[in-house]
């Protein structure tokens, strides 16, 4: 999913719209090297917590309750850029992400 709402979208909008990647190999590459440290260090911890095992239905809960940001792929892919060490660059001027959406 880190990939899907970063650098996987990044190449599908360039290659069906008029989007430009904003980011260069080089920062690609870090953005695809954060996907265990988001999974282990932040996910896992924020689910999980101190416990090593968690019942189905705690695990839902934990899951909907406190790593919802998994879902939401504003906030993924602002955590995966950050984790990356790389600055966030919206597609238009005053900070806010452009929907844009691939022509038919």
């Amino acid at each position: 999913m880190c990939g899907l709402v970063t650098y996987d979208l990044f190449e599908i909008m360039e290659e069906f719209s008029d989007f430009k990647n904003l980011y260069n190999e080089e920062e690609i590459e870090a953005l695809k090297e954060v996907h265990e440290l988001i999974r282990e260090d932040v996910f896992l911890d924020i689910v999980y917590g101190a416990k090593s095992k968690m019942h189905h239905q705690d695990w839902l809960k934990a899951v909907v309750l406190s790593g919802s940001f998994i879902f939401h792929q504003k906030h993924l892919r602002a955590m995966v850029i950050e984790k990356a060490g790389l600055d966030f660059r919206p597609t238009q001027e005053g900070g806010q992400e452009k929907d844009n959406k691939i022509s038919e």
